[in-house]
């Protein structure tokens, strides 16, 4: 089960639904079961995957390998949403005319937020360099800052 409910220590009012992608995201399982389990009615109105609204993954192009020239398609490849949330901009790296980067891009109307990409990412150390912002608005900012080489707050 991808759900637990919220503790004291978690910052969100106990009982509230919560994941915790890193450990274990969403699946965007076919028939939902944690709609049809949830007994308060908390979860609803999810039919199909784009349904669902989870937040938005950003990825910090500082720490994420693929943006460094090392081959990684992690995130695209466990991304349920393939092709549609997360798809893959291959292109010449920088100063180099024989090795190209494959950098993950992340669609901000298609991503939903599962967190499948956040799970799955190979790198650890110092941070994993993909996460989900729950709010949208701030993660297209957050976005924005990144592509234009500012640094995120």
């Amino acid at each position: 089960m991808c759900l637990k409910a919220a503790n004291d220590a978690s910052g969100k009012a106990a009982g509230t639904p919560i994941l915790d992608v890193r450990e274990q995201a969403c699946r965007l399982c076919e028939d939902f079961p944690c709609v049809n389990a949830c007994p308060t009615d908390a979860l609803r109105d999810i039919e199909k995957r784009t349904d669902v609204d989870m937040g938005l993954a950003v990825i910090n192009t500082e720490t994420c390998i693929a943006m460094h020239g090392m081959r990684c398609e992690v995130c695209y490849r466990v991304c349920p949403l393939i092709d549609k949330a997360i798809t893959i901009d291959y292109r010449l790296r920088e100063g180099d005319s024989i090795h190209s980067i494959f950098a993950p891009i992340i669609d901000e109307e298609a991503c939903v937020g599962c967190g499948l990409c956040v799970e799955r990412c190979v790198v650890s150390e110092p941070e994993v360099p993909i996460k989900i912002v729950r709010d949208r608005a701030q993660a297209i900012e957050e976005t924005k800052r990144q592509q234009s080489g500012e640094n995120a707050d």
